[in-house]
């Protein structure tokens, strides 16, 4: 379970939120947000789109333990540019 190797720090709290979703639908969420899904039991794969939006002003915070995915976002062969202004 996900929920053992995570440590709540003091005066916060931990909720299990569950998002049933029919086929098709979207999920908006932070970054950081823990999430997943039972296994797929269809014959059709499943799909999925992540999209991270931000300005050129704005850069990943600086972390101890930064999230493997946020060193990646001015890599463009992972994030490519797909609006601009």
């Amino acid at each position: 379970m996900v929920r053992e190797g995570i440590e709540v720090p003091d005066g916060e709290s931990w909720a299990e939120v569950e998002a049933v979703l029919p086929a098709g639908g979207v999920s908006f969420h932070n970054l950081l947000t823990i999430h997943g899904s039972e296994p797929n039991r269809s014959d059709t794969p499943r799909r999925s789109l992540a999209i991270h939006i931000r300005t050129e002003n704005s850069r990943p915070a600086d972390a101890p333990n930064p999230v493997p995915l946020i060193q990646l976002l001015d890599n463009m062969d992972y994030n490519p540019l797909i609006y601009g202004s």
